[in-house]
């Protein structure tokens, strides 16, 4: 199937070339990473048109642009904190660079673990019901028409199919639709081979798990991002984690596989496993010996709960499975 994305305005009317649809791709890792990558190659041009107040401008454009301060917040912050330097202050200039450090380590971890809550929760639910709340999805969105004929253009919007509970496009969540796994889901959710309404019964199952996995991503979240800064101004992650490497790799020096394997222990492994010692024991960057203890415990209750309430109620009970075979 085709999963090109397209970039650009095409002319539609009585002259148009290609006509606008809507299409799902086969959720690989290559079909995601082309989502994504189209969403923020979009970006300057949403936040552009939006700044002239394009009529054209949605709300789909107006929601990927929160995204922007989401990615340059962290760097912001580190520029800030390395503005401290002083070539003439070596006090202050090794303070700016061990605290600018623990800050990039720190918004680091905040956007590692907040991807990895959200998988937390993804990767369960598409390994033991089949469904992948990821699924990409191209959706056209008209503009108006630019002449007295009608004629108009489009654009090419990348969003997941289940991205919303209320917008959901269940024509694609059909046994027809060739990128959309509907057996296997139709089966991890306990509904009948041969059962004469399969959808009546697969339908609610997925919009309220879409509604449970969202509502527990936040929470989850909330205690990745405080795990993944907390762990990132460790003292033993800001002194040790991958020190020395950009500096041999500016010598020329040549990597080798041993020399690689054993950096990852002592520049990666190392320093994170004495960063969360620290973390649970609390030391003098966080002011307490709890709060490095809720982040740890914190995140992985809220995982293990989250898993258990949203595979608990994804798949169909007994006494529905025979009223739907019926």
């Amino acid at each position: 199937m085709n999963c090109s994305i397209l970039n650009s305005q095409i002319n539609f009317g009585k002259g148009a070339k290609k006509e606008p649809r809507d299409y799902v791709s086969e959720p690989t890792f290559a079909n995601k990473a082309a989502a994504t990558a189209h969403t923020v190659k979009s970006l300057p041009d949403y936040a552009k048109r939006g700044l002239q107040g394009d009529p054209d401008a949605n709300f789909h454009e107006f929601m990927k642009l929160s995204k922007i301060p989401y990615l340059l917040g962290g760097p912001g912050l580190v520029a800030t904190i390395m503005a401290g330097s002083n070539l003439f202050d070596m006090k202050a200039n090794k303070a700016a660079k061990f605290n600018g450090k623990g800050m990039a380590l720190g918004c680091l971890g905040y956007y590692a673990m907040s991807a990895i809550a959200k998988a937390c929760i993804d990767k369960p639910l598409k390994m033991f019901r089949g469904l992948d709340l990821n699924h990409p999805i191209n959706t056209v969105a008209f503009n108006r028409p630019h002449d007295a004929e009608g004629h108009s253009t489009f654009k090419d919007e990348s969003h997941s199919l289940f991205e919303s509970s209320k917008f959901i496009r269940w024509g694609f969540v059909s046994p027809d639709e060739p990128s959309f796994n509907y057996k296997e889901v139709q089966k991890k959710m306990g509904i009948p081979e041969d059962a004469n309404n399969a959808d009546a019964m697969m339908r609610p199952i997925i919009s309220s798990t879409i509604k449970r996995a969202n509502s527990w991503k936040y929470l989850t979240s909330a205690f990745a991002v405080m795990l993944g800064v907390g762990l990132g101004n460790q003292k033993a992650v800001k002194e040790e984690f991958m020190t020395g490497v950009v500096s041999n790799i500016k010598n020329g020096s040549k990597p080798s596989v041993k020399g690689i394997v054993n950096g990852l222990k002592t520049k990666v492994a190392k320093p994170i496993k004495d960063g969360f010692v620290s973390l649970w024991k609390g030391s003098e960057t966080l002011g307490s010996k709890v709060t490095g203890k809720v982040a740890i415990l914190g995140f992985a209750a809220s995982v293990i709960a989250a898993n258990i309430s949203v595979l608990g109620n994804s798949k169909v009970k007994s006494n529905v499975q025979e009223k739907g075979a019926n």
